[in-house]
C-alpha cells in the first residue's frame, strides 16, 4: 500500500481521533466528581461515628445519596471509556481494512454507532449525577438555610450593579411565596 492510498484512510480516521480529546476532558471532570463524592462519603462516615443515634437519620440519607452518586459516576466513567475504546478499535479496523483491501463497511458502521451510543449513555448518566448532587445538597442544608440562601441570591440578582443605572424594564416584586412556607422570595420580572 502506498502513501497516496493511506492518506484517505487517515482522513477518515480523524473523526474518531477527535473524539479522544473530547471524551478525555469529560473523563477528567467525571473522575474529579467521583473523587469529591468519595471524599464527602468518608467525611460523613467520620461524622456518623461521632454523632448520637438520634442524629444519624439525615447523615445516613446523605451517605445513601452519595453512594448512589458514586455508582452513577462509575457507570458514567465506564461508558465513556468504552466509547473511547470502541473509537480506537474503529480506527484499527479502518486501517486493517485498507491494508487488506477488504470492505468492512458494516463493521465500521456498527462500531461507530456503538461508540456514539456509549457516549450518549455516559452523558445521560452524567446528567443524572448532577441531579443527584443537587438532591444531596438539599439533604445537607436545612429548610431555613435553603430559604435564606434563595432569598439572598434573588435579592442580589434583582439589585442593579452600582455602575449601571437601574433598568426601567426590570423591577423586583414579591412573588412565588408558595415555594417555601413562611418565606417571601423575590423574583425579577421583565416587562
Amino acid at each position: 500500500m502506498t502513501l497516496h492510498e493511506i492518506i484517505p484512510v487517515l482522513q477518515v480516521a480523524i473523526g474518531p481521533v477527535i473524539l479522544f480529546s473530547g471524551v478525555g476532558l469529560l473523563l477528567l471532570t467525571m473522575t474529579n466528581r467521583l473523587g469529591r463524592a468519595i471524599d464527602r462519603a468518608r467525611q460523613l462516615a467520620q461524622e456518623l461515628r461521632r454523632c448520637a443515634a438520634a442524629e444519624r437519620g439525615p447523615l445516613l440519607q446523605q451517605v445513601d445519596t452519595i453512594y448512589r452518586r458514586a455508582r452513577v459516576l462509575r457507570l458514567t466513567i465506564t461508558l465513556a471509556v468504552v466509547s473511547v475504546l470502541l473509537a480506537a478499535v474503529l480506527i484499527i479496523v479502518l486501517f486493517v481494512a485498507a491494508l487488506l483491501n477488504s470492505d468492512h463497511g458494516r463493521l465500521v458502521s456498527w462500531l461507530f454507532i456503538a461508540c456514539l451510543g456509549s457516549l450518549i449513555g455516559s452523558l445521560i448518566a452524567f446528567l443524572y449525577d448532577i441531579h443527584l448532587s443537587l438532591a444531596a445538597l438539599r439533604l445537607e442544608l436545612p429548610v431555613e438555610e435553603r430559604a435564606l440562601s434563595l432569598t439572598k441570591a434573588t435579592n442580589t440578582w434583582c439589585r442593579p450593579a452600582t455602575h449601571f443605572p437601574p433598568s426601567p424594564r426590570m423591577r423586583c416584586s414579591r412573588r412565588d411565596s408558595s415555594l417555601l412556607p413562611g418565606v417571601m422570595t423575590l423574583s425579577a420580572v421583565c416587562f
